[in-house]
């Protein structure tokens, strides 16, 4: 789907967006310059290599200018993954100058400070997707601002929201959106119903979506599946997990209902 179009690219090409910040393979650095090029932008690299799920990666700043790309990459210099230390204003800076929300920046500051890994009652050493879902869980989820498929490239926020109903989030999408159907209208129309059901989040961070029903493990943006996924969707239909539709009071998998309006 996102082959088609690069949608945080294109929403930062439309002005929606005022910069970007993206983790790119060491071997694809040349690439991502040149997309930053094609899109008029100027660009700054992370001050140290970081692993991404085993990958060695670098992060790339994409600013309109050199003084807004070299801002982006010093407020986050040091809170790179992997750093030891919190510094939740700097993690608020770095939100600020992405352009995401106030609301949402605030609520994922409040959760560096307790412990991105914590859920209160709960625990700590969790998949940060568990910990957000969990903050953010809401009775009426809309699916413009589902963050679960973020890791696939298939979502109308780089952020988590604050809620999954949280409206300065819905005016993002809603204007990524725009973008991408004025572009792809067919793009559009599929990425909404992707975004749209019932998606079942494990505190390892393992995620599948119901299908009628049934968890279905979502592939990844080479095609392939990951195993944790697989496993999940394997303990839910044998019985041996039970998801909650709502904040669970012990260490079950969270299910969230995005509706899609």
């Amino acid at each position: 789907m996102s082959g088609r179009v690069d949608v945080e690219a294109l929403a930062f090409s439309e002005g929606l967006k005022p910069a970007i910040r993206r983790s790119v393979a060491v071997g694809q650095l040349d690439a991502a310059t040149a997309l930053a090029r094609r899109l008029g932008g100027a660009v700054s690299w992370s001050t140290r290599d970081i692993d991404e799920d085993g990958r060695r990666s670098r992060v790339m700043y994409l600013g309109r200018t050199q003084a807004e790309a070299d801002a982006l990459r010093d407020a986050e210099a040091e809170i790179l993954p992997g750093s030891t230390t919190a510094r939740p204003a700097a993690h608020a800076r770095l939100g600020a100058l992405l352009g995401f929300p106030r609301c949402c920046v605030d609520a994922f500051a409040g959760r560096v400070e307790r412990g991105i890994d914590v859920v209160v009652g709960l625990g700590r050493g969790l998949a940060e997707d568990y910990v957000a879902a969990h903050d953010a869980w809401t009775p009426r989820a809309v699916a413009l601002v589902n963050p679960l498929w973020m890791r696939q490239r298939r979502s109308l926020v780089s952020f988590y929201p604050c809620r999954f109903d949280c409206d300065a989030a819905l005016e993002v999408a809603r204007g990524v959106l725009g973008a991408v159907a004025r572009r792809d209208e067919a793009l559009a129309d599929a990425l909404v119903a992707t975004l749209t059901g019932s998606i079942v989040v494990a505190p390892d961070g393992a995620r599948v979506a119901l299908v009628d029903g049934v968890p279905a493990p979502r592939p990844g943006g080479g095609g392939e599946i990951d195993p944790r996924d697989a496993e999940l969707a394997r303990r839910l239909l044998a019985g041996v997990a039970t998801a909650i539709a709502g904040r669970p009071r012990s260490l079950s998998p969270i299910r969230v209902d995005f509706a899609s309006r």
